[in-house]
């Protein structure tokens, strides 16, 4: 952890025994966290990934950061993929954010 606050978590049923942490998708840093784990049950591949945007980060910076994080995990066609988080984005405040 890099900062005061910061920290992810994903919980998982005890069956699950094959579990790995992805540390090319994890991420910590004032504008982005992320927590990525790869598990395997019997012949299924599944990656989840957990996704922070702190309300006071730079937006421009986590709309990067998530876009490599969304990038790497398309990249990976054998696994199945989870992404949830709290990106606190409010939709119907365009001016919270822009199009990019």
């Amino acid at each position: 952890l890099k900062h005061k606050g910061s920290g992810l978590m994903i919980f998982l049923n005890q069956k699950f025994s094959r579990v790995q942490l992805c540390n090319n998708l994890n991420n910590s840093t004032l504008d982005f966290e992320s927590l990525a784990i790869e598990v395997v049950n019997g012949s299924t591949k599944y990656l989840f990934i957990s996704v922070y945007r702190s309300p006071s980060g730079d937006f421009d910076n986590f709309i990067n950061l998530f876009d490599n994080i969304l990038c790497n995990a398309n990249e990976r066609k054998e696994f199945k993929v989870f992404l949830f988080g709290d990106l606190n984005v409010n939709l119907y405040n365009s001016s919270s954010h822009r199009c990019m």
